[in-house]
C-alpha cells in the first residue's frame, strides 16, 4: 500500500470543565450565557422568564449574546437555588456594563434578596458606584465597594463569594474586599437578574447590559474562576511512521 510518513501530530482543542467533573465547575448551579435566550446552561434547568429585557450585542461585538435592561421594568426571574439557601458557601460572577443611573439606590444586577438582610447581590448605587452586599445571618449586611465611579459603557467583571469564613469581592479578577464573618443568610427568595425578587417589582432595576451570570455552590478562588472562564487546551500527541 501507499506509505505515509508522519511526524508528531498535535491535535489541540478547547477544554471546558462540565457539571459533575472534578474541578471548580463541578459546583456550578446557574449559568446564563444569554446565547439568544435566557436558558440555564449549567445543566440544572433553571431557565429564566424574561420581562421587558431585549437581546443585545455583547462585549465582543456578537449580536444577541447579551440582554439589555431599561432600568425601570426589565428583569429576568428564576426559581430559587436550593443549594445556596441559608448559611452556605457560594460564588456569584456577573459580566456587565452600566448604561445609565437610576434615581433610586440599589439597582441590583443579581440577587436572592428576601428581606431582613437575607441574600446577596451586585448592584450600582445612585452615584454610579458598583457595590456588593451579602446578608449576614438575617441581622445585618456586609455591604462593600467594588468600583468607585463606574464608567458608562465599560464592561466590568465582578465576582463576590463566601467560602464559609470570609466574604470577598473581586473586580476583573483582582480582590478588592475581604471580611471575616460568622454566618451568612442567602435566603430562599426567587432569583432576579437586573432586579430584586418578584415580590418587589418597583425597586432595584438595572440600567445596562448583562453578558453572563454564573453561580456556584462553593467559594471559588480567583484562579479557579479563571480556569472556568479561560479554559486550558488538551493536547493529544500521536506518533506514526510509514503507515500504509
Amino acid at each position: 500500500g501507499h506509505a505515509v510518513d508522519y511526524d508528531t501530530i498535535f491535535v489541540l482543542g478547547p477544554y471546558m470543565p462540565t457539571q459533575g467533573e472534578d474541578g471548580p465547575d463541578s459546583n456550578i448551579e446557574h449559568r446564563l450565557q444569554f446565547a439568544g435566550n435566557a436558558l440555564d446552561t449549567s445543566g440544572n434547568g433553571n431557565n429564566g422568564t424574561v420581562t421587558n429585557a431585549t437581546l443585545a450585542t455583547d462585549r465582543n461585538g456578537r449580536a444577541n449574546q447579551a440582554y439589555s435592561f431599561n432600568g425601570s421594568t426589565a428583569r429576568i426571574t428564576f426559581a430559587a437555588i436550593n443549594d445556596i439557601d441559608g448559611n452556605h458557601a457560594f460564588t456569584a460572577n456577573v459580566v456587565f456594563r452600566v448604561v445609565g443611573l437610576n434615581a433610586t439606590d440599589n439597582a441590583f444586577v443579581y440577587g436572592t434578596y428576601a428581606g431582613n438582610f437575607k441574600g446577596f447581590a451586585v448592584y450600582v448605587d445612585t452615584g454610579g458606584n458598583i457595590r456588593g452586599t451579602v446578608g449576614q445571618g438575617g441581622t445585618s449586611n456586609d455591604d462593600f465597594l467594588i468600583k468607585a465611579g463606574a464608567t458608562l459603557g465599560q464592561t466590568y467583571d465582578v465576582m463576590i463569594k463566601y467560602d464559609g469564613v470570609t466574604i470577598k469581592g473581586y473586580l476583573d479578577g483582582v480582590e478588592v474586599h475581604s471580611t471575616t464573618t460568622g454566618t451568612v443568610d442567602n435566603g430562599t427568595a426567587q432569583i432576579a437578574v437586573a432586579g430584586r425578587s418578584a415580590w418587589d417589582t418597583n425597586y432595584g432595576f438595572f440600567n445596562g447590559v448583562i453578558d453572563r451570570v454564573d453561580v456556584w455552590s462553593a467559594g471559588l478562588s480567583a484562579s479557579e474562576r479563571n480556569r472556568v472562564f479561560e479554559p486550558q487546551r488538551r493536547v493529544f500527541i500521536l506518533n506514526a511512521s510509514k503507515l500504509g
